[in-house]
C-alpha cells in the first residue's frame, strides 16, 4: 500500500524545482521534466492513502472507467501502473503521461471529490457502499464516479446513499437516455490505437466480427446483416475466439491473442462502414474502435448514452439508425448521398474525433472542461 500524503509533499517540492523549465520555454526541458502539477487552480481529490495499482485490471478492455482516476495520479504512480499492467493496456494507456494535472492533497481545496478505482467486476452499489465514507460535502464539492460495466440499471442515489442530484455526478457506459437524471453523463470506452493511415474509397462494405450471443438484439441484428452481400462478417463463438477457462493468469488477463485481435482489427480497416451495436451492456466498445480506424460507425441507437453529445455530430459522421426494420435500405442511402471525397472525409473527422475525444488524455481534458462548464 502507499501512502501519499508524505509523496504529496515530495511531489511539491520537486515541482517547484520545474517550474522555471515550464516557464522558460525550453522546449527539449519541458518534455522530460515529469510535472506532476499543472499551473491551474487544483480541482480533483482522491483520498489514496491505501491506493494499491495492483488492484487494477491488466488488460485495458476493464479499465476505462478508470481512466480520469489514472490520469490524476502523481508521476510516480502512473508509472508503476504502466509497468505493471499488459502491452495493449500500457498502449492504450501511456497517453497519460501528457497530463500533468493530479490530485490535490486536501479535500478543501477541491471541486470534485472522485471515487475510485472501480473494478469491472463490481457492481454500482457494492463500490458506493464501500466509498461511502468518503462522501464529504461540507465544502461544497461534488462527488464524481465513473462506471463501465456491464450493469444498465438506474439507481435511486437519493434513497441508497442520501445523495441529490446536485451533489453528484455520474459518467456510466450503459444505461438508458430516457431513463437518466440530468446528473448523468456518457463517457468513453479507452482503445489502443491501432490506425494505420490509410482511409476507404466509395465502396459499399460493412465490418462486423465477434460474438453476438451476449445479446439478443445483437444476435437478431448480426443474423441479418450477415445475408447482406457487402457484409464481411467474423462470427466467433465465443469473447475474442478465445477457448480457454477465463481465469485470473490465463489470456483474458494478458488480452486476445495476437492473431485474434489482428483479425479483429483487419476486419475494421478493410472496410469502410462498422457495425456499432450494443452488447451485453447498452454501449458499444466497438463504436470507438471504428472511430480510432478512422471508419464510418453504423451505430444503432438503442436508447444509447453517448459521451460529449454536444460537442460531437454523431449523426452526421455515423450512419445513425433509431429505426431497426429497415437497416439495410439506410445504410445504402447513407452511402449513396456522399460523394468518394465526402466519405473520405468523414473518414478524417472520425479519426479526428477519437484523437481529440476518446484517446485517454483527450478524453480526460474534454470530461474536465464538460466538468468546469456545469460548475459554473
Amino acid at each position: 500500500m502507499i501512502h501519499t500524503m508524505a509523496l504529496f509533499r515530495q511531489d511539491l517540492r520537486a515541482n517547484s524545482k520545474h517550474l522555471y523549465s515550464l516557464m522558460s520555454g525550453n522546449r527539449k526541458q519541458r518534455e522530460l521534466t515529469p510535472l506532476c502539477y499543472s499551473l491551474q487552480i487544483f480541482m480533483f481529490y482522491c483520498n489514496l492513502e491505501y491506493f494499491d495499482y495492483k488492484q487494477l485490471d491488466r488488460n485495458f478492455y476493464d479499465l476505462s472507467q478508470n481512466y480520469m482516476f489514472l490520469s490524476l495520479l502523481p508521476i510516480e504512480l502512473k508509472k508503476k501502473f504502466l509497468s505493471y499492467v499488459n502491452q495493449d493496456a500500457y498502449d492504450a494507456y501511456k497517453y497519460i503521461l501528457n497530463i500533468n494535472d493530479t490530485f490535490v492533497n486536501n479535500i478543501n481545496e477541491s471541486k470534485f471529490n472522485i471515487l475510485g478505482p472501480f473494478s469491472y467486476y463490481s457492481k454500482i452499489e457494492d463500490e458506493l457502499t464501500r466509498y461511502k465514507n468518503n462522501f464529504y460535502l461540507d465544502n461544497g464539492s461534488k462527488i464524481i464516479f465513473f462506471y463501465s460495466s456491464d450493469d444498465d440499471r438506474s439507481i435511486n442515489f437519493k434513497d441508497k446513499f442520501g445523495l441529490d442530484n446536485n451533489q453528484f455526478a455520474f459518467f456510466r457506459v450503459g444505461g438508458f437516455k430516457s431513463k437518466k437524471n440530468n446528473n448523468v453523463f456518457g463517457m468513453p470506452y479507452i482503445v489502443k490505437d491501432h490506425f494505420r493511415d490509410n482511409y476507404m474509397n466509395k465502396k459499399l462494405s460493412l465490418s462486423y466480427c465477434g460474438w453476438p450471443d451476449n445479446n439478443p438484439f445483437k444476435y437478431e441484428v448480426v443474423k441479418n446483416l450477415y445475408k447482406l452481400d457487402y457484409a464481411d462478417f467474423i462470427i466467433r463463438d465465443c469473447w475474442a475466439d478465445d477457448k480457454k477457462d477465463l481465469s485470473p493468469d490465463d489470456s483474458y488477463n494478458i488480452g486476445p491473442t495476437k492473431q485474434s485481435k489482428q483479425e479483429f482489427i483487419s476486419n475494421i480497416e478493410n472496410n469502410l462502414y462498422g457495425l456499432a451495436v450494443r452488447g451485453a451492456t447498452n454501449s458499444s466498445y466497438r463504436l470507438y474502435e471504428l472511430f480510432m480506424m478512422g471508419r464510418i460507425p453504423v451505430l444503432l441507437n438503442t436508447d444509447c448514452i453517448l459521451p460529449f453529445e454536444n460537442k460531437i455530430p454523431y449523426r452526421q459522421n455515423t450512419v445513425y439508425i433509431d429505426n431497426f426494420s429497415n437497416i439495410d435500405e439506410q445504410i445504402k442511402k447513407f452511402h449513396n448521398q456522399h460523394t468518394e471525397q465526402e466519405l473520405i472525409n468523414i473518414q478524417k473527422q472520425n479519426r479526428q474525433i477519437w484523437l481529440d475525444y476518446f484517446r485517454v488524455d483527450s478524453a480526460y481534458k474534454q470530461t474536465k472542461e464538460f466538468l468546469i462548464s456545469c460548475s459554473n
